[in-house]
């Protein structure tokens, strides 16, 4: 499985007790999951994707807003990229409770 990149969004920080490559791991697991990697458009070029953690909350564990944006159409002159939300929960030491990703939809709709 290759690895997508994570980043952490302004004013988001990675507290102290919780490892960046389990987030990386379960997050891009997820994300590649349900929407496997798209080979590249001879017109359009390489797929753009990225994965991005939108808030870290304590709450018992871990509740964890992240996102995932693909652009497959990075040459045309219209924005054609899509974007889903998702959550993950992790208990205190790490493990993995629950987690949801939701459709991709059309970043223009506010997603």
């Amino acid at each position: 499985m290759d690895d997508l990149p994570l980043r952490l969004l302004p004013g988001v920080t990675l507290p102290e007790g919780l490892d960046e490559r389990v987030l990386m791991r379960v997050i891009g697991g997820v994300v590649r999951a349900a929407h496997p990697r798209r080979p590249p458009d001879p017109h359009e070029g390489e797929v753009i994707e990225e994965t991005f953690v939108r808030s870290i909350t304590r709450r018992g564990g871990w509740h964890v807003r992240f996102g995932y944006h693909r652009n497959a159409h990075a040459r045309s002159r219209y924005d054609k990229s899509e974007q889903a939300e998702g959550t993950l929960q992790l208990d205190r030491h790490g493990s993995v409770i629950s987690v949801r990703l939701g459709p991709l939809r059309s970043a223009l709709d506010g997603a």
